[in-house]
């Protein structure tokens, strides 16, 4: 059983990404997470893919790795089992942690861990999500993003049907190529507790980032608050219903030709169609029950903050904020060479 004093331990044990050479002097032991008791793509429809139950049943549940075999996101290929309650309840903590260092109102970061990172991954911030549709949505991504990681990649179309990886052409396109994308095995797939595309999303903490660290739960959360946060900004989503809609893809274009989220919790828009009217109905009576059942008022207008604006932060500065809340460093990873990298450019 893994104790709370070693739950640090296992979240940022050597072996995943890590940003610098630079040695961390090694912190004094101590209790790093509150410890007080809890009072965050349904296929298209939604970012969750499958509800997790609080606790799995014993013989669902593989042994626990030990600490030296754990890394921060597990192995391809392999599965690991569930936390339990005290590792669960860490997580949680170190949610809100996130969500109070952004300004993201008490209430409202309950979308963040008690519907999204709940539903998602079940609080298993070191999951791979691997449903034929994550592995789809990744393939997509990884194409269709390549550029904002400084690659041109072209794949032969018959190459592309079989799936066949190992026949990627990659061409360096721009300054600075993000080293870890001509290893796309490692792209694959959703990651952590929001079940994050890796490409689309790792873009809005550090292009230049291996994709593991998106396996972090603090960098995962906070990247969960900024889509959310460009949902409200950028798409205009005026509750966390339509909210849900931007994370599920479901978007549409009103009558002057901008992107909205296709929801129904505010009455049908009137630009849509039959089908995209029962999409969004769908998409709508999912998160609303969810959310009724955790307490949330998902049409209410969502209080998000506007602290920590990792667009506006200089890369080490985002590194920073996340080592704050967590209280602990990321362990050494393959060193990418610390040029500057403007803040702001090419990030989501």
């Amino acid at each position: 059983m893994v104790t709370k004093k070693s739950f640090i331990a296992l979240v940022f044990v050597s072996g995943c990404a890590g940003r610098s050479a630079t040695p961390v002097a090694e912190p004094e032991p101590q209790i790093l997470l509150e410890q007080k008791p809890e009072i965050q793509q349904e296929p298209e429809e939604n970012i969750v893919q499958a509800e997790e139950p609080e606790e799995e049943p014993a013989s669902l549940v593989e042994e626990e790795p030990t600490i030296t075999t754990l890394n921060l996101c597990e192995p391809i290929g392999e599965r690991r089992g569930y936390p339990d309650s005290s590792q669960k309840k860490q997580v949680r903590a170190l949610i809100r942690k996130t969500c109070r260092a952004m300004g993201v109102g008490s209430e409202d970061c309950k979308f963040f861990y008690a519907i999204i990172s709940l539903r998602e991954s079940g609080y298993r911030w070191w999951v791979r999500h691997r449903l034929s549709g994550d592995v789809a949505a990744a393939i997509g991504a990884y194409l269709a993003t390549s550029h904002s990681y400084g690659w041109d990649v072209r794949w032969d179309h018959k190459a592309r049907k079989r799936e066949d990886l190992s026949a990627l052409e990659f061409t360096e396109y721009g300054a600075r190529q993000n080293p870890y994308f001509q290893d796309p095995k490692r792209w694959m797939f959703g990651l952590g507790l929001g079940g994050l595309n890796i490409s689309y999303h790792l873009v809005k903490f550090d292009r230049m980032a291996p994709p593991e660290i998106l396996c972090d739960p603090v960098i995962n959360a906070m990247v969960q608050i900024v889509i959310a946060r460009n949902a409200v900004h950028k798409y205009k989503a005026q509750n966390f219903a339509e909210i849900q809609a931007i994370y599920a893809g479901r978007k549409y274009y009103d009558d002057r030709g901008r992107v909205r989220p296709l929801s129904c919790a505010r009455g049908c828009p009137k630009d849509t169609d039959a089908k995209q009217r029962a999409r969004a109905r769908k998409g709508d009576a999912m998160i609303l029950k969810r959310c009724k059942a955790r307490g949330l008022d998902c049409l209410k207008k969502p209080q998000l903050g506007s602290k920590l604006n990792l667009k506006r932060m200089p890369r080490e500065d985002r590194y920073k904020a996340a080592e704050e809340i967590r209280g602990e460093p990321l362990p050494p990873f393959d060193t990418v060479p610390e040029t500057s990298v403007n803040a702001g450019v090419s990030e989501g």
